[in-house]
């Protein structure tokens, strides 16, 4: 049975150890004061509680739940992870009821400590964890999964395209609890590729071979690193759209040579 109830307290993120981790009465008194204007400051922003309803039908998802969150920490300049952080999350973020099923399955996955740090650390993860398999609408990881893969460049610019593209990929990743659940980096990489159009499909090939090649792409900011070198050479080469599209996105065609059909319009070449 002990070997059992240890393999069921889930770990999470790496921990701090130690008597750095135990917190002191008089900093449990600041953690309690600090979680409770966090959680007023959220409640003041107007925002709906989760409640694992759809945000079509008034709710708010959760990947845009935990993005604000997230955020918002960050404006306070308080880590979303420390203590305080974690016991306004459950306050203010989160429907009671949902709270209070939380915190009821705890005891199954983790080690129980409110007079450490790592416990809040943890039970923020878990509570995403729960909260993302459990709650979220899955069709909401469908439709994103959807269209990084399969949405064509066109006539858009590489700028545009990409910010989109990575909108989706930000949204993506506050979507997924853990990395084993995400789409792996590689497909995008494959699939972006494909849905570009020339030159920057070359470019992107060249870029991932720099890189060691596109199976080498392990994880999204790899991506990034790859929008954000081709935005760059785009730039230096003024070269903006795909080849045969003038400056307004529309498709010209291209002659037996591959160059562009400016069909007599007065653009100075550059698209």
């Amino acid at each position: 049975h002990e070997e059992r109830k240890q393999e069921a307290v889930y770990r999470g993120p790496a921990t701090t150890t130690g008597y750095a981790d135990v917190i002191p009465q008089q900093e449990q008194r600041d953690i309690a004061r600090t979680a409770s204007y966090l959680a007023e400051a959220w409640r003041k922003k107007k925002l709906p509680v989760y409640t694992g309803e759809n945000e079509g039908e008034g709710g708010i998802s959760f990947s845009n739940m935990r993005r604000k969150w997230e955020a918002f920490c960050l404006q306070e300049w308080v880590s979303h992870e420390s203590p305080a952080a974690v016991r306004a999350f459950v306050a203010a973020c989160i429907d009671d009821e949902l709270v209070a099923f939380i915190q009821d399955e705890q005891y199954n996955h983790l080690k129980v400590a409110p007079d450490l740090r790592s416990y809040y650390k943890n039970f923020y993860h878990y509570a995403l964890r729960y909260l993302g398999t459990n709650h979220q609408d899955k069709s909401v990881v469908t439709s994103l999964i959807q269209q990084i893969l399969t949405e064509k460049q066109n006539g858009k610019k590489l700028s545009d395209f990409f910010k989109v593209t990575n909108e989706r990929l930000r949204e993506l990743e506050y979507c997924t609890v853990d990395r084993h659940s995400q789409l792996h980096p590689v497909h995008i990489a494959f699939s972006l590729q494909a849905c570009l159009g020339e030159p920057f499909a070359g470019w992107w090939y060249d870029a991932c071979k720099e890189m060691g090649g596109s199976d080498q792409i392990s994880s999204f900011e790899d991506l990034r690193t790859v929008m954000r070198n081709l935005q760059r050479k785009a730039h230096a080469l003024k070269q903006q759209r795909p080849y045969g599209y003038n400056s307004d996105g529309h498709f010209i065609g291209l002659n037996h040579q591959g160059q562009v059909y400016f069909a007599g319009n007065t653009n100075d070449g550059h698209l």
